[in-house]
């Protein structure tokens, strides 16, 4: 004879049916978090290397002017410039370009090992610097997300820099301060 049946009902081992549905439902928010923030920062990845890459052909675009004084260095700039607000729209799908993030300089610099008596010492480079607000569509990530780069608007600063020297050879001076634009 068994003794299961002497054991009052209230002791026995209950059926686990609806566990599995409660534990589900406790961490179903916490997956879709996960899930949606790997969205978002994958769209956000992919908008970075489409900003990085339109950098750096601009910096091409713009390395083979030649630039030999401050006059030169701001009808390339400009040149340049104009390139960029051109390209920049073909190559980027989401994100508003931030115009106050975005740049093209052209710098000198000491050509490195160089001496006192070489007479083709200084170089110019030129850096483009390019911002992209990228639009953040997931609410809570947003929140999370949007005080990082210090303006509550809804979207995340994405920047890319590029740099290149400037072909067309070294120069005997130095060209002093040259221009953004």
């Amino acid at each position: 004879m068994s003794t299961y049946r002497f054991i009052p009902r209230r002791f026995r081992w209950r059926s686990g049916r609806g566990q599995a549905m409660a534990e589900f439902a406790l961490i179903l928010p916490l997956l879709m978090l996960v899930l949606t923030g790997i969205l978002q920062f994958g769209l956000m990845l992919s908008a970075n290397v489409g900003s990085t890459n339109v950098a750096r052909e601009v910096a091409r675009y713009g390395s083979v002017c030649l630039v030999k004084d401050a006059p030169s260095a701001s009808s390339c700039g400009t040149d340049t410039r104009g390139y960029l607000d051109i390209i920049l729209p073909k190559r980027i799908n989401a994100g508003v370009p931030a115009a106050d993030q975005t740049s093209v300089c052209y710098e000198s610099y000491l050509a490195p090992k160089s001496n006192v008596s070489d007479p083709d010492r200084w170089n110019v480079r030129l850096t483009v610097s390019l911002g992209i607000r990228y639009p953040l569509f997931i609410p809570v990530i947003s929140w999370i997300l949007d005080p990082l780069d210090g303006v509550g608007d809804g979207q995340f600063l994405l920047l890319s820099k590029e740099a290149m020297r400037v072909e067309g050879g070294a120069l005997p001076t130095d060209p002093g301060v040259l221009p953004c634009s």
